[in-house]
């Protein structure tokens, strides 16, 4: 007889969730990192075509998150920073295009 209301959050369900979800994460490695390298590439590239009319500043606001995340992705680091990390530079890309392009 449980006596623990139904309601009640299991912290502990909770973190193997988490962790069973980078765990998953690792197991699909590489059929992720080709689609991240995919996404990182070809937004990193049309970002960078917008940000090369403003001048310097904004080409490495594009290409250091870029090439952090390609350079962790080539270091075969744990997929939780590869993840971090493209996720960073896909939201400084996607800024970058939306801020030049309809500028």
């Amino acid at each position: 007889m449980n006596n623990k209301p139904e309601f009640a959050p299991d912290t502990a369900s909770h973190t193997a969730t988490a962790l069973s979800y980078w765990e998953e994460m690792e197991q699909q490695r590489f059929g992720l990192v080709p689609v991240i390298l995919l996404i990182i590439g070809c937004l990193g590239g049309v970002a960078a075509g917008f940000a090369n009319d403003a001048g310097v500043l904004p080409l490495l606001l594009v290409l250091l998150p870029t090439m952090v995340a390609m350079c962790i992705i080539l270091a075969v680091m744990k997929m939780k920073f590869i993840v971090q990390s493209s996720s960073v530079a896909v939201l400084i890309d996607l800024a970058i295009i939306l801020l030049y392009a309809f500028s």
